[in-house]
């Protein structure tokens, strides 16, 4: 968003950082670069210009000091949606927030939004009640009242003062992804997943006659200064003009084929910015037409021969693949490949550190390597094993490695000096593949012995015993927020489980592949959840248990993904969730955007990063 003098825009990534630039320059000025843990959803400017609030999906907001670039607060638990929003006189955040457990002895829990002193990061109100997850929050101009939607599309109205709901509206048929007030307190706008922006009236707490419709979920929304026209962007990587007296779209910005992540207007109105991945445009208007055109981006084509293991770089500039002896890096931003790391043993997985600096492979040499990402030099070789390792993977924190071998066991070792410190030891059969838990304190390991378990990082003492499929588990993956975790086997089937307990519980099975799931992933903000199999497709699932389940609860397939010839070996979502690649036994490769789940499966098509909506529904 822009500075309230126009002269500085701030800027949000995926990269976990934001930055401040110069309008009349174009240069950085300030780099907000120490702190979020993961994709950088918002950044906007304090009215005062002197500092910056940034909101992540790391469950984290931020407070920044403009002049020296260094963190001032840190507000924790304030949701995955990062939905925020700051008062015009700076005094107040809003944001989303967790969830919270309702006293009717049938363990159910409603969402809330959280309101914050500015000035000291003490949280003063909690507005709960929710039914999802708090997706989009808004602040009036005078701060008297505060407007929060979540992710079943509903829509609500609060008193600041005394945190009285004022009122409730369904609003939407799917989750609102953003909400603002007019610059008068009037009227308040709602966007959604359902593709349409509704206007409310503030006062009667009902429907006005605006009523935008768009061809795809709208994922962002700004007013124009004088209450007279509203900047859409659409999941279709459209941005829209649209002139409030008559409902209609007036001009329409295609900003190539990148998707459109934010929009605002400058503070008097006579420019807007459009931002997308990882580029922002700013383009004058005059109030009637805009002065100047369309500018084209670069559409990325890659075709990897080889993709038996797949894994986006963190700053998703990067992807790596892994196939056959060797593992291959391929630039995203013009789809030439990389560095090739030299040949070994086959090749079982290829995965990025944390910091995307250095990356782990495994091999069925019997040994893990650990690379220097921008060289290409072996900086360790782990050596221990005595059968394949079938997996290898760092730690969140970046110094240590976990190993999935055939010879029974899953090791942990110091990145850095290869040492060995834990030996996982209790499973009857080959382990096919190991992972540490988001917070790092837990290691999951999965077994053709039918088995899944969860283990003691630091004393690699046995926790839990995951013992519900009927064959071999080939595959595990926990959600960003570590409460959840999936697995799938050869039994054709997949389960989800809620670890937030003293003891693991199946909350949901996936049940809809007719051969055995292969790799299984947790969309980032944990709404969703892909499997892939050996039946040659991928399905998108709600994980969370139908309501109609009865004692064997089942999660929802929302869409079958077909279009490989041959079984699917690897699932990996991009770092925002824009997208879905599959890989195939054959080499093949499938780029799926996930702007709209339920639509018709989509075409085979290169390598691009494309559209997701706002999380539209709560985690499982």
């Amino acid at each position: 968003g822009f500075s309230p003098d126009g002269q500085r825009i701030v800027s949000a990534s995926r990269d976990r950082t934001a930055q401040v630039w110069d309008v009349e320059t174009g240069e950085v000025i300030q780099r907000l670069k120490e702190g979020h843990d993961f994709l950088v959803s918002a950044g906007r400017f304090f009215p005062d210009g002197k500092r910056i609030l940034t909101a992540a999906v790391d469950n984290t907001v931020r407070v920044w000091n403009v002049s020296t670039g260094t963190q001032q607060l840190t507000l924790d638990a304030t949701g995955v949606t990062a939905a925020v929003d700051v008062a015009a006189d700076g005094r107040w955040i809003l944001t989303g927030g967790g969830r919270e457990e309702v006293d009717d002895g049938a363990g159910n829990f409603t969402w809330e939004a959280q309101l914050w002193d500015a000035g000291t990061g003490a949280r003063v109100q909690r507005l709960g009640g929710h039914g999802a997850e708090v997706s989009a929050v808004a602040i009036g101009p005078r701060a008297e009242l505060l407007f929060t939607g979540d992710g079943r599309g509903r829509c609500r109205l609060w008193d600041r003062r005394t945190g009285d709901l004022l009122w409730e509206q369904p609003g939407h048929t799917r989750g609102v992804t953003v909400a603002a007030f007019s610059q008068d307190g009037q009227r308040v706008l709602s966007a959604s997943a359902d593709n349409t922006v509704v206007g409310w009236d503030v006062a009667e707490g009902e429907m006005t006659g605006w009523l935008l419709k768009h061809p795809d979920a709208v994922t962002a929304l700004a007013w124009s200064p004088d209450n007279r026209h509203v900047l859409t962007a659409c999941a279709d990587r459209v941005a829209r003009l649209w002139d409030l007296e008559t409902n209609q779209a007036i001009h329409q910005w295609r900003v190539g084929n990148l998707s459109l992540q934010a929009v605002a207007f400058s503070p008097r109105g006579e420019a807007v910015i459009l931002a997308s991945d990882g580029t922002a445009q700013f383009r004058e208007w005059d109030g009637r037409q805009p002065s100047n055109g369309d500018q084209p981006y670069q559409q990325l084509q890659l075709d990897p021969r080889r993709a038996w293991s797949l894994d986006f770089s963190p700053d998703g500039r990067m992807l790596l693949s892994a196939g056959g002896d060797e593992a291959q890096l391929w630039d995203l931003r013009t789809g030439r490949p990389g560095m090739q790391f030299a040949r070994q043993g086959s090749i079982a997985s290829a995965r990025f550190s944390p910091d995307g600096r250095r990356i782990v492979t495994s091999s069925w040499d019997t040994t893990a390597k650990i690379w220097d990402a921008a060289t290409g030099v072996v900086a360790r070789r782990l050596t221990g094993h005595d059968g394949f390792v079938n997996d290898a993977t760092f730690c969140p924190e970046n110094r240590r490695v976990v190993t999935a071998s055939d010879d029974r066991t899953a090791r942990l070792w110091d990145a850095e000096t290869g040492e060995l410190l834990v030996r996982f030891t209790g499973h009857r059969d080959r382990v096919r593949t190991a992972l540490f838990s988001p917070d790092a304190r837990h290691v999951l390991t999965a077994s053709n012995d039918g088995t899944a378990r969860i283990w003691d990082t630091a004393t690699g003492t046995l926790r839990h015993v995951l013992g519900t499929h009927d064959r071999a588990v080939l595959c595990a993956a926990y959600s960003a927020d570590g409460r959840y975790l999936v697995t799938g086997g050869e039994d054709n089937g997949a389960l989800v489980w809620d670890v937030s307990g003293e003891e693991p519980a199946v909350l949901a099975r996936l049940e809809g592949h007719s051969a055995a799931v292969t790799d299984v992933a947790f969309s980032p903000s944990g709404t969703r959840v892909v499997t892939v199999s050996q039946d040659h497709t991928a399905i998108v699932w709600d994980p969370r248990p139908a309501a109609d389940a009865g004692s064997e609860p089942r999660g929802t397939e929302l869409l079958t993904l077909k279009g490989h010839t041959n079984e699917l070996t690897s699932v990996s979502f991009s770092p925002a969730g824009r997208s879905v690649l599959t890989s195939c036994r054959d080499g093949d490769l499938i780029l799926w955007p996930t702007a709209d789940w339920n639509r018709a499966a989509p075409s085979r098509r290169g390598l691009s990063l494309l559209t997701e909506p706002a999380a539209s529904a709560p985690p499982p």
